[in-house]
């Protein structure tokens, strides 16, 4: 069977459980990985634009329901009242949006697709639509085109990549279609005018405290208004925003800090959501929000062929998008199913091949 996942346990099966991936074709045969194209997409809007939200790490549970609740007010992690999680991003959705993700008895669930379970290969799938067999941070940057350079070269507009994590640069372009790119400090990929107050968001980043991560990281509240800023000024057709706090205050054990991380996240949402309101291209945008791999049960680190750390989500709401909030999909997502998605938006033509994604029907009017 053409992409068949090795595991797919049922919602209420244990987390420890071992999850595969998406497995090779054994015939090469042209189609999805998990299910096949669309047959009828809805036609893409004129001048249509996508903004994608990537929230680094975060467990699926703590998207539908306050599940750090009773972690936080235990006696070993401090009092706290987390109350509903990322609110204001939850009723966007609720309001003109799908969730993805929640599971349930019958319900298709979103899981990485090479059950690497850590933030490179996971933004790969992302971007690129397909099966990755990187399986570390280390691996080279990928030689085939993303959807952020497909989108440049079918002379969309502005296209551009703004994270806090360096290394994401890898996955979202292959560096050679003028994607713009920042990636952590340092080496803004294009003119800083001098004087200006984007200048000085820049400035302040390049001078700021790696903390709570090490290197070039760019900590989320200096990505966050650059990111802002620069969507207010060139109104990209295609805009990836890239917070990885969450994960790093993850891997410390602070789960308070990663609630805050999810709130701040939370925050920059609804700020992209009100400058788009306030945009040209208002009643033409749709925003992805989703994260590149899950948790371990332990919380702290996510492992590969873990169906825990598996486990992920996707959002969207605005432009073409139906109000239908949480839902429960009729098969099973994977990362690889986003880069479809965002080419059918777009208008730009469809990848075809083995191990690649379909886009997600949930998500298209």
């Amino acid at each position: 069977m053409v992409g068949a996942t090795a595991l797919l346990p049922s919602c209420g099966e244990a987390g420890s459980a071992i999850y595969l991936g998406v497995q090779d074709d054994p015939e090469g045969t042209e189609g999805s990985t998990v299910a096949t194209e669309s047959t009828a997409p809805a036609p893409a809007l004129t001048d249509a634009h996508v903004v994608v939200v990537t929230i680094d790490g975060v467990r699926w549970q703590d998207v539908f329901a306050p599940a750090l609740r009773a972690e936080l007010e235990g006696a070993q992690r401090g009092p706290g009242d987390l109350g509903a999680l990322m609110p204001r991003t939850r009723a966007l959705v609720a309001a003109q949006g799908v969730a993805l993700g929640a599971g349930g008895d019958g319900c298709g669930i979103v899981q990485t697709a090479s059950a690497a379970n850590i933030s490179l290969p996971g933004y790969l799938e992302i971007f690129s639509g397909h099966a990755t067999t990187c399986t570390s941070n280390d691996c080279d940057r990928t030689t085939a085109p993303t959807v952020l350079d497909e989108a440049v070269r079918a002379g969309l507009g502005p296209v551009a990549s703004i994270s806090s994590w360096p290394q994401i640069d890898r996955a979202v372009s292959r560096g050679d279609s003028g994607v713009l790119v920042s990636a952590g400090r340092f080496e803004w990929p294009a003119e800083r005018p001098a004087g200006s107050a984007f200048a000085a968001l820049l400035d302040a980043a390049d001078a700021a405290d790696p903390f709570p991560s090490t290197g070039n990281y760019r900590p989320d509240r200096f990505t966050a208004p650059i990111a802002l800023q620069y969507f207010r000024e060139h109104s990209p057709a295609l805009f990836h925003v890239g917070l990885v706090d969450a994960d790093e205050w993850a891997h410390r054990d602070d789960l308070v800090a990663y609630a805050n991380a999810l709130r701040e996240a939370d925050a920059v949402i609804g700020q992209l959501a009100d400058a788009i309101a306030e945009s040209e291209a208002r009643d033409r945008t749709t925003v992805i929000v989703t994260t590149d791999h899950g948790r371990n049960d332990d919380f702290k680190d996510h492992t590969s062929l873990r169906y825990d750390s598996s486990r992920t989500f996707v959002l969207a709401f605005g432009a073409r998008v139906p109000a239908r909030g949480v839902i429960c999909p009729t098969r099973n997502h994977t990362l690889i199913d986003i880069a479809p998605t965002i080419r059918v938006i777009l208008g730009l033509p469809a990848v075809h091949g083995s191990r690649r994604g379909a886009p997600i029907d949930e998500i298209l009017r």
